[in-house]
């Protein structure tokens, strides 16, 4: 899953990708993917959440302005991103999306209990938002660490404390 032009000329791997379904710009750089499965959900079908870094750095092709065919965001607001991926007709949607605080590097995302954990890395805060991507509260940590790298939320039920 990815834009065709990152690809192009990368041996027959162009020739794997899915097939994008509607208008919106792929994930450049993605931290903490999440594979979901849901009843309602066909054979072959899944989720797949991730923290889209939306970042113009990729050192692997540097034969490639990822500014000039990323969106208007890339390299000022990174995203929470989940997709609806279909492998029988080899395709993806987006089906969930919302701007979080910017971060090149590490960073993650969590869905728990039908809120988002996001945890933009760089900018060292993590929030937790509503599923339709308001912000319930923000954190920051005062550190001289340079990134945060994850952030998980858990409810410890069932956990024995000595």
């Amino acid at each position: 899953m990815g834009d065709e032009a990152i690809w192009q000329g990368v041996g027959e791997c162009g020739q794997l990708l899915l097939e994008k379904e509607g208008n919106f710009t792929s994930q450049y750089g993605q931290h903490s993917i999440t594979y979901e499965t849901a009843e309602d959900l066909s054979a072959g079908q899944y989720y797949l959440s991730f923290f889209n870094n939306n970042s113009t750095i990729m050192d692997s092709r540097i034969d490639i302005s990822l500014a000039k065919i990323a969106d208007k965001t890339a390299g000022k607001t990174s995203k929470y991103m989940k997709y609806l991926v279909d492998e029988k007709t080899n395709s993806y949607k987006l089906v969930e999306s919302f701007d979080v605080p910017y971060s090149a590097y590490v960073s993650s995302v969590q869905n728990y209990q039908n809120h988002i954990i996001v945890d933009s890395g760089q900018q060292a805060t993590f929030a937790e938002y509503t599923s339709s991507g308001k912000m319930i509260q923000r954190f920051t940590q005062k550190t001289d660490t340079k990134y945060l790298y994850r952030v998980y939320k858990y409810d410890f039920k069932n956990y024995y404390f000595d």
